[in-house]
Formats: structure tokens, C-alpha cells, sequence
């Protein structure tokens, strides 16, 4: 018997995708599938889709059945909450839809904001009716692939595989042995009293508590698009306040809706600043759309900011840092940075409400700014 070990179970999906004609790959970049895609991505025949947020994957697959194509949607637990109202799309018009989807918040996870999702997964799913199938252990994934994508097929209905998080084993925080940062640190050092700083998930938040760390300040670990809302309710709640947003080119580009929100609600005391590397690092370096044609500065001006600047070069970093201080807002600023791995420096606390509590008093306190 094959070892667990040298199970190419990635491999073992593929040969099912093939085998079953299925040629369409939708994707929101994670690391458990990213080997997966790199092996479609390498086919001529075969399209891979990256989407900016999981719930227009389940539209795209819908179309392209309905024009004669069988597709896939590769998703992190976390990306399900995503699409709950578009799966119902599949299940009135019945439409077969097949999903693979890698677990979080199971076996050893290190990050609690994954476990809600995580554990609701299945509930959700079957909720929305769509036939779950897991696969705990590599030797049965592509049997566990197959029958479900028969049975989507078949029958036309929704079916998921859910990949057990023991399987895929629970993802680890390794140090880097190089640095970076310097640009973060220039906008952040000895910043103004009243400045009130919210990080999104991943790189800007180990980005922003590389600086050191700061009552005033929110870092998201999880709840991916929701920081930008949560900096324009804070901005409502605090015009006393600069509220600063700091949000990787992902996070953006999967609520670009919320930059036509500020713009209308029109806060003076926002600055939005995108750190757009063009890529998704954390997941295996996959382009972002910004990595093609896609301007965020261009998207954030049509919308209406006040003030909108591109930056791809150190040179301007003082006049930058004046306008992110103090400049009317709402204002963003796109800012280009390079693609790469840093150390990982963890913010006050992974626990959403010990952060929540102290951050909440701390803005509230008179006392601090």
C-alpha cells in the first residue's frame, strides 16, 4: 500500500478533472490548493479564473454550463459564508455545481477567527442544498472528487468536497530570516495623537504590528473584506478621529463596492491606504487583478474620493505621509510595493475579543488623543 506520505492527492484531483471533462477553474488563491492550480493552470486547455471574492465563482460556473462548459470552484471554508445568497442560483435553475473546499478552523488551527466558518461549513451547505462529501485522509480524496462530481453532473445538483484541515495539515507561521517594512514604519512612526489605525487580514496587519504596537489600533486576522466597512463605521462614530485603513490589493478588490460607499457617505476624517503588492503572497504568490489592467487608484476616483494618488516610488514618501495624516477625505492612496515574504509579527492579540475590548476603550478614552 501507498504511504499517506507519497500520495500525490492534488495529482489524484486533476486526473479527476480531466478524466470528467471538466475544464473551467475558479478560484479565490489559498495555499491548500494551490499546487492543484498550478497543475491546471500549466494545460492549454483548461481556463483558470481567479475572482476577487468566492460568490462570483458560483455565477461564472452557472453560465458556462449553461454555454456547454463543466467547471470547479476551489474556496477556503472561509470563503463559503461568501456565497451563500448566490447558491441558491444553482439550486432554483437546477445547475450542477461542484465545489472543493479546503477546511480551516479544524485540527490545530492557529488563528480563531477561522473556527466560526469552519465549523458552520457543513451546516450552511446542507442548508443551502448542497450535498456534502469529505475527504479525511489522502488516499481517498480523488475517489471523494469523483463521486461527487458524478453526482453534481448526474443529477444536477450542488456538491461540495470539504478537505479536512488533519489532512492538509494546520497551517504554520514560519520566520523569515530578512526584513522590510520601511514604508509602514514611515507612515506609522510617531504618528499623530488622534490617529486611529485599522489593518486588514495578512500582510498588512503583520505589516502594521512590525511597527509596534498601539492601543489605537485594530488588526483584522480573518473576516476578509470587512475592514474597509468597519474603518467607515468607526470614521461615522469618530469624526474627532483620523481613522486610517491599511489594506492589501486582495482585500480591496473582493469589497470594491464599500470605496463607492465612502465616497457617498463622504467621511473627511478617512484615508484608505491600498498596499498593493499584485499578488496574494501569503497563498503561493498568485497575480491579483491589479497585476493586469486593474487600477485601484482609477476605481477609487470614479467612485468619488476627494483625493486619490498613486505611488511607485520612495521618493514622495513625506509629501504621503502628510496627506494620509491630514489631507481631506475621504483619500486614498494606492501604493506599489514588491512582492515578497516577511517575518510575520503578530498584533496584541488573536483573540477577536480581547482586541475588540481594549481597542474600543482606548478609542473612547478622551484621554488618548
Amino acid at each position: 500500500m501507498q504511504s499517506q506520505e507519497n500520495i500525490d492527492w492534488h495529482q489524484d484531483i486533476f486526473d479527476v478533472l480531466e478524466c470528467q471533462g471538466i475544464d473551467l477553474i475558479a478560484h479565490v488563491p489559498d495555499a491548500g490548493h494551490a499546487p492543484l492550480i498550478r497543475k491546471c493552470d500549466a494545460r492549454n486547455d483548461m481556463d483558470v479564473v481567479t475572482l476577487t471574492t468566492e460568490e462570483e465563482g458560483v455565477g461564472l460556473l452557472c453560465g458556462a454550463w449553461a454555454g456547454g462548459r463543466k467547471g470547479v470552484l476551489l474556496m477556503q471554508s472561509s470563503g463559503v459564508g461568501n456565497c451563500i445568497n448566490a447558491l441558491a442560483l444553482p439550486v432554483i435553475c437546477r445547475v450542477p455545481f461542484l465545489s472543493i473546499i479546503s477546511m480551516r478552523g479544524e485540527w490545530g488551527e492557529f488563528i480563531p477567527w477561522q473556527v466560526p466558518m469552519g465549523r458552520g461549513t457543513p451546516k450552511v451547505l446542507e442548508a443551502m442544498e448542497v450535498s456534502v462529501f469529505r475527504a479525511d485522509v489522502k488516499e481517498k480524496v480523488g475517489e471523494t472528487v469523483n463521486a461527487a462530481g458524478q453526482f453534481a453532473f448526474n443529477t444536477r445538483r450542488s456538491a461540495a468536497v470539504l478537505l479536512s484541515q488533519e489532512m492538509l495539515g494546520a497551517k504554520q507561521y514560519k520566520e523569515f530570516m530578512f526584513q522590510r517594512r520601511a514604508l509602514v514604519a514611515s507612515l506609522l512612526e510617531h504618528r499623530p495623537a488622534n490617529m486611529v489605525v485599522v489593518s486588514s487580514l495578512g500582510n498588512p496587519t503583520w505589516d502594521v504590528a512590525s511597527v509596534g504596537d498601539h492601543a489605537l489600533t485594530f488588526n483584522f486576522i480573518g473576516a476578509m473584506g470587512q475592514a474597509g466597512p468597519f474603518a467607515l463605521g468607526l470614521a461615522m462614530a469618530k469624526p474627532d478621529k483620523r481613522i486610517v485603513l491599511f489594506a492589501g490589493d486582495g482585500e480591496l478588490l473582493m469589497s470594491l463596492g464599500v470605496l463607492a460607499t465612502i465616497a457617498n457617505q463622504a467621511p473627511a476624517n478617512l484615508a484608505v491606504v491600498a498596499l498593493d503588492n499584485e499578488s496574494y503572497v501569503e497563498t503561493g504568490n498568485q497575480p491579483t487583478a491589479t497585476a493586469g489592467p486593474t487600477d485601484l487608484e482609477a476605481v477609487a476616483r470614479a467612485c468619488g474620493f476627494v483625493q486619490t494618488r498613486s505611488v511607485v516610488e520612495e521618493a514622495p514618501l513625506n509629501d504621503i505621509r502628510d496627506m494620509v495624516w491630514g489631507g481631506e477625505g475621504p483619500l486614498f492612496v494606492n501604493i506599489k510595493i514588491v512582492a515578497e515574504a516577511l517575518p510575520l509579527v503578530f498584533p496584541y492579540s488573536f483573540d477577536g475579543a480581547t482586541a475588540m475590548n481594549r481597542f474600543r476603550g482606548a478609542v473612547n478614552d478622551s484621554k488618548m488623543g
